[in-house]
């Protein structure tokens, strides 16, 4: 089927005779080709109709997608089929993140061009979460340039497209209309929408965010219509429309969710370099590109991806081909709640873990402190103890776990209590190397007799143990348990700025400098050093200290 097919009309609208026998309106075949696409990061719901399918190769051969430059055959790609049967599952509110050269805007264009297609009278917009002016530009280029190019004769052409500066639209032959909007609440109040896309919607600042979300979801309330989110992500977190909708609100939304990105805990290692390398051995942004990015092979290529690795600005590449979101301006919790909850052990802290890592942490200002622990823990189920000889021999899951042996206000007695840990247990004392608070407790440590084994943790493990503790919790792979102290630590705890491209630590709350998070940074510290501990001790009654 060429792009000079012709389209036929009906009652309802446009549609093309040639599209019944087009391989994808079979479902097993949707499905089959639908299954291949790379797996996201998270999807919601996917469904699939006849009429959803039909209506996106209607879009697609609108905007003159089903042919290549040549005028061939060319074939939606599996990743759009993702996005398609997202939106088709019907909810009012959906994001989609995926990175540049995905195809996620042609696709959701496609998308609402077809059901404007199909279903008369529906009333579409389109804007940016930039400008009025970009938003007409990217319209003007995007949906209008590519519709007058795969259809150039206005009389074969099955929409009318309308470049009036200020009103550009495309208009279909059963009344439904597509047109585009300056972001700006007021421009849809009083209107029904049965879709409105946001492009660039990671771009939002916190007064559009809130404009838009307060205006246009009671624009669907009678249609039943979906607003849609996309983009990629940005520099702010707090306020962004597109992270309000994928993280901070979707639940409390119901949104429909389809994003494909990297993990907030990739660490600045992993960041430094496209590979490996003697200066960054564990640089990988070339493996984060390939697990998380669906064009790659079918829209793009590595090479690619390589060179605007090279020639952007490091950051922007992160934002656009990785999708990890910046900190800046934002206060909000290094830990979400559902994770740290789903990763607590019921019960008491284990009394004989075998081998851990010991670890001290203390506040700035020496206000508090912590010693906390790491070591490797088998879980055991619920009922061991009726059970324990039928599970003699069976392998059960082991994760990493961390727990808060000691917290105190101030530091009086602080060095004691860590050299009979140190003495008892002959482990090393880990501690930050770049914490004047911590210097002064070294240094009386380093003065008893005998002196215990004390590692000065660098910056570089600072960051490296903060990641390992969010890539655990992403994992499901932590283990801890109901400690007050370090439960109300993961409560407050955000991200402290450390390095170029995204590296943190342990931090405070803004504003609040006497806030306690030293028994997190104690047990990131541990976990960091945890395999450099030597498995030829015993460790009986770890946690006795009657």
């Amino acid at each position: 089927m060429s792009s000079k097919a012709t389209p036929a009309y009906g009652s309802t609208g446009v549609f093309f005779p040639e599209l019944e026998d087009h391989w994808l309106m079979d479902e097993a075949a949707w499905l089959e080709l639908r299954a291949t696409a790379l797996t996201p990061d998270q999807v919601t719901t996917l469904r699939t109709t006849e009429r959803d399918r039909r209506e996106f190769l209607t879009g697609m051969q609108i905007m003159g997608q089903l042919q290549d430059r040549d005028g061939e055959p060319q074939d939606p790609v599996p990743q759009q089929l993702v996005v398609v049967d997202m939106l088709a599952a019907g909810e009012t509110i959906n994001g989609v993140m995926m990175p540049r050269r995905s195809t996620k805007t042609t696709t959701i264009l496609a998308v609402i061009i077809g059901r404007c297609a199909c279903r008369p009278r529906r009333n579409s917009a389109f804007t940016l979460a930039t400008t009025g002016l970009k938003a007409r530009e990217k319209f003007g280029k995007e949906v209008l340039a590519v519709i007058e190019d795969a259809y150039p004769e206005k009389n074969t052409r099955p929409v009318k497209v309308s470049r009036q500066a200020g009103a550009e639209s495309i208009t279909f032959p059963n009344r439904s209309v597509f047109s585009v909007h300056a972001p700006i609440g007021d421009n849809f109040r009083g209107s029904a929408y049965d879709e409105v896309l946001i492009d660039e919607s990671g771009r939002a600042k916190p007064e559009m965010t809130e404009d838009l979300l307060a205006a246009i979801p009671p624009t669907l309330d009678t249609t039943n219509g979906q607003f849609i989110i996309t983009g990629t992500a940005d520099k702010v977190r707090t306020g962004n429309l597109l992270y309000e909708v994928l993280f901070a609100k979707a639940e409390e939304l119901g949104a429909g969710i389809l994003r494909y990105n990297a993990p907030d805990s990739t660490s600045e290692e992993e960041l430094a370099d496209w590979e490996p390398t003697d200066q960054h051995p564990r640089a990988n942004v070339r493996a984060l590109v390939e697990k998380h990015h669906p064009g790659i092979g079918n829209l793009t290529d590595l090479a690619a991806v390589r060179r605007n690795y090279t020639l952007q600005p490091r950051q922007k590449f992160i934002f656009e081909y990785l999708g990890i979101f910046g900190d800046e301006g934002t206060s909000a919790a290094l830990i979400s709640p559902a994770p740290w909850s789903k990763t607590t052990i019921p019960g008491a802290l284990p009394e004989n873990p075998g081998r851990f890592a010991l670890a001290m942490a203390v506040h700035p200002d020496g206000l508090w402190s912590s010693l906390g622990v790491a070591w490797h823990h088998v879980l055991e189920p619920l009922d061991l103890v009726a059970v324990a000889e039928d599970l003699a021999g069976e392998e059960r899951e082991t994760r990493t776990a961390i727990g808060l042996l000691h917290h105190q206000q101030g530091t009086k007695g602080l060095w004691q209590r860590a050299l009979l840990l140190a003495r008892t247990h002959k482990v090393p004392i880990v501690y930050d190397s770049a914490s004047q608070a911590a210097a002064v407790e070294v240094e009386a440590l380093n003065k008893a007799m005998p002196r215990p084994d004390l590692i000065p943790a660098k910056t570089l493990d600072v960051r490296q143990g903060a990641t390992k503790l969010l890539k655990l919790l992403d994992e499901l792979s932590l283990a801890h348990w109901a400690q007050d102290r370090l439960d109300a630590a993961a409560a407050i705890a955000v991200k402290r700025s450390i390095g170029t491209y995204g590296g943190f630590g342990i931090g405070r709350p803004k504003d609040q400098a006497d806030a306690d998070v030293t028994p997190l940074e104690a047990v990131t510290l541990a976990l960091q050093f945890l395999e450099d501990v030597p498995d030829v001790i015993d460790h009986r009654d770890l946690f006795d200290f009657s």
